[in-house]
């Protein structure tokens, strides 16, 4: 069964940087490395921003002794969530992940050859639809 990062979407959430377009970085006290920005760089191979859709943050996090690394990508403004769906799943089949739907919600998990993991969940903020794409992947050894 694939473990989702249900803690990812609002920790993206809250690192949204000032809307200036720039990044910011943080080291927590247990040495947490996380990085938030709003532009379009640092994307997983073959995604892309859903047109049409604000980038809202972009979120890194890569904790020392932590077996995965994970990022989630938080857009909103989305004129059509089965099309939003339809879009990235396209791209993560074509990335290599099998996806499985989420039963109850629109959304579905995937998984590559590799292990890594992607989920993507849809949800409204005051009448907005909000796509958040979680990655997560074991660190080498």
């Amino acid at each position: 069964m694939l473990k989702i990062l249900w803690a990812a979407p609002a920790l993206a959430l809250a690192a949204c940087g000032g809307g200036d377009g720039g990044g910011k970085s943080s080291e927590s006290q247990a040495g947490t490395a996380a990085s938030s920005t709003q532009d379009n760089e640092n994307w997983p191979k073959g995604f892309t921003l859903f047109p049409g859709a604000t980038l809202v943050s972009n979120f890194d996090a890569d904790i020392p002794g932590a077996p995965n690394k994970a990022q989630t990508i938080t857009m909103s403004g989305i004129s059509s969530v089965d099309e939003a769906v339809a879009h990235y799943r396209g791209q993560a089949e074509e990335a290599g992940y099998k996806t499985k739907d989420i039963s109850g919600v629109p959304g579905f998990t995937g998984r590559d050859s590799n292990n890594r993991e992607f989920g993507l969940t849809v949800i409204e903020i005051n009448g907005d639809q909000n796509v958040i794409l979680s990655f997560s992947e074991k660190k080498p050894k």
